[in-house]
């Protein structure tokens, strides 16, 4: 009799320390600069652990090698209108995943730039247009889903650069149960997204190793 008693009150200290530990508040942090630079921290009281850009280690001979090697063999860049698509799609879809949480997940602050440049005055117009409407489509979904307290969202037209460029500044608080729970519904629902996104870079590789065959 003992012997139970003892095993159901282990049972029941684990489920409140599991209990405890999904109530833990974390903030993450990420910011990406017009330059293309990214950080991601996150924080969990007064320690602050950094995800990108990660940690540089002391690289072997073969791993330099390899290095090189790729550098060889550029993979072709994906056009901007393809990143566009991927928001687009996967935005709604991470926004019903944090519609569906008891609490909604709290953003202090949002900040996203967004500045459509190009060589060809057309096409910039067009990527203007369609940048325009994705921001729109971005900030219903959040409005929606997240508690958001501070937001400053923006598209610009710049006839004088040469590539689209973004700058974004991202504060998020949320339990590890939302984590948890977030995590779950947006993996499952968002991997055909990133399947096609993937497919489109590896498609355009193929495409271009094909006319180096035939050129050959």
């Amino acid at each position: 009799m003992a012997g139970w008693l003892i095993a159901v009150l282990i049972v029941a200290a684990v489920l409140i320390l599991i209990v405890l530990l999904l109530q833990i508040r974390l903030k993450i942090l990420f910011t990406y600069s017009l330059e293309g630079n990214m950080r991601l921290l996150v924080q969990a009281g007064p320690v602050k652990m950094r995800i990108l850009p990660a940690r540089r280690r002391m690289k072997r001979p073969v791993e330099k090698e390899k290095e090189a090697e790729k550098k060889e063999k550029p993979r072709p860049k994906r056009k901007a209108g393809d990143l566009i698509s991927l928001l687009t799609d996967l935005v709604p879809r991470a926004a019903r995943a944090a519609g569906r949480l008891v609490l909604k997940i709290r953003v202090d602050r949002l900040t996203l730039h967004l500045i459509w440049g190009g060589e060809d005055a057309a096409a910039v117009a067009v990527g203007y247009g369609g940048a325009t409407a994705a921001m729109g489509v971005f900030w219903g979904c959040v409005d929606h889903n997240f508690n958001v307290l501070r937001h400053d969202l923006s598209v610009d037209a710049d006839f004088s650069r040469t590539t689209p460029a973004a700058e974004a500044n991202v504060k998020v608080s949320l339990t590890l149960a939302q984590i948890l729970g977030f995590g779950i519904s947006l993996g499952v629902s968002s991997l055909p997204g990133l399947l096609r996104f993937l497919r489109s870079g590896d498609s355009g590789e193929k495409i271009q190793n094909g006319k180096a065959e035939e050129a050959t």
